[in-house]
């Protein structure tokens, strides 16, 4: 996954086979992350966040829990 570091965090994961509910978000267009769906759980080290995944960018360390 390291090919990946900087890229969107939600196309990796559609593209990974890892469903994640999204509907504003089209890789041919700007990323509003207005609709708030495709929010996951995200963790580096110990500190826990909700973050939209198709405006987080993809960091070395990131967990990912798209089931919460």
């Amino acid at each position: 996954m390291r090919a990946n570091i900087g890229a969107a965090l939600l196309p990796v994961v559609l593209q990974s086979g890892i469903a994640v509910p999204h509907l504003c978000y089209h890789p041919q267009l700007s990323v509003p992350a207005s609709c708030q769906v495709c929010i996951v759980g995200i963790g580096v080290g110990d500190e826990r966040q909700l973050r939209t995944a198709c405006n987080l960018a993809v960091e070395s360390g990131l967990v990912v829990d798209t089931r919460s």
